[in-house]
């Protein structure tokens, strides 16, 4: 009994750590919603330096076509990529590391010597500011050296390079989108688990919907046939139908033996109930989940 107390528990506490997981990843995602809602605004100039975790708003006019691709595997396998480029200030004094999309320098209509690009109109950016990874910082160590010898600071907070992350806002919906689909995968595994369990009392004669409706019952027919000292149970018996058998609750079972309409086990297809429509959902809502967070771990 010790053992099985303990097994007990120890799911429960796996389910309140998975469940405060989700929550808190789905925080993030709330967190970076409302950041970008109240992003500061920040001038082409580059008046005021963007901080680390700022979240920004701002218009670039200059940019870069792609700087750098990383690729992210797990166990060999694809979780992902991410792309870098750079925009500058209208001086071109100050550089600001961009990631963003594969497409991002297309937005830049106009080409320059087929490196620097630019755009009459700007370009509008938004995301959170955020510290490269070593990774990162050692790809760009050479490109930010040659940078300052042309005249061409980069933005920065102490040694840390800083980067515009302009996909929060696009992987703060996905967290959303995937941490609901664990939340909604949970909520089906407890309603498969439920009607799990009331069809095997259900098959076992017990019906929980009833157990308080026998046991009234019972009493009343012990109040109506019974004399003192006897039980309902005896009293009943003796208005029994002879192929009926009196469970422990005082119902009767059937012994006659159930006839079928149809006996072709061909025939008999197995209809899909809200049940098995529901743990098959469950179990694409979990996985689906779980793809779903290895795919935003990359962007973390």
């Amino acid at each position: 009994m010790k053992k099985k107390g303990n097994s007990k528990a120890g799911g429960i506490f796996a389910i309140i750590l998975l469940g405060g997981l989700v929550i808190a990843y789905i925080a993030t995602a709330i967190i970076s919603l409302i950041g970008l809602g109240g992003a500061k605004k920040l001038s082409s100039n580059f008046t005021e330096a963007p901080q680390n975790g700022e979240y920004i708003d701002g218009y670039f006019y200059v940019g870069t076509e792609l700087l750098l691709t990383m690729k992210h595997t797990m166990n060999l396998i694809p979780t992902g990529n991410e792309y870098y480029f750079a925009v500058f200030n209208d001086y071109g004094t100050q550089m600001l590391f961009v990631r963003a999309d594969k497409k991002f320098a297309d937005r830049f209509t106009n080409s320059e010597d087929g490196f620097f690009k630019t755009s009459d109109t700007g370009v509008s950016v938004k995301g959170k500011m955020r510290k490269m990874d070593y990774k990162e910082k050692k790809e760009f160590a050479q490109f930010v050296s040659d940078a300052r010898a042309d005249g061409v600071e980069t933005v920065m907070s102490g040694d840390d390079i800083l980067f515009l992350d302009a996909k929060t806002g696009h992987v703060a919906i996905l967290k959303l989108i995937f941490g609901g689909c664990l939340v909604g995968a949970f909520i089906l595994f407890v309603f498969v688990a439920n009607v799990s369990n009331k069809e095997k009392m259900a098959a076992s004669g017990v019906s929980p919907d009833m157990l308080p409706k026998q046991s009234v019952l019972n009493m009343e027919m012990t109040d109506v046939f019974g004399q003192p000292g006897q039980s309902a149970q005896t009293n009943s018996n003796s208005f029994a139908d002879p192929n009926m058998q009196q469970n422990q609750f005082g119902m009767y079972n059937d012994l006659q033996p159930a006839t079928t309409t149809n006996t072709n086990a061909a025939t008999n297809k197995k209809v899909k109930g809200p049940k098995d429509i529901a743990a098959i959902a469950s179990i694409i809502l979990f996985f689906g989940g779980l793809i779903g967070i290895l795919y935003t771990m990359t962007f973390w």
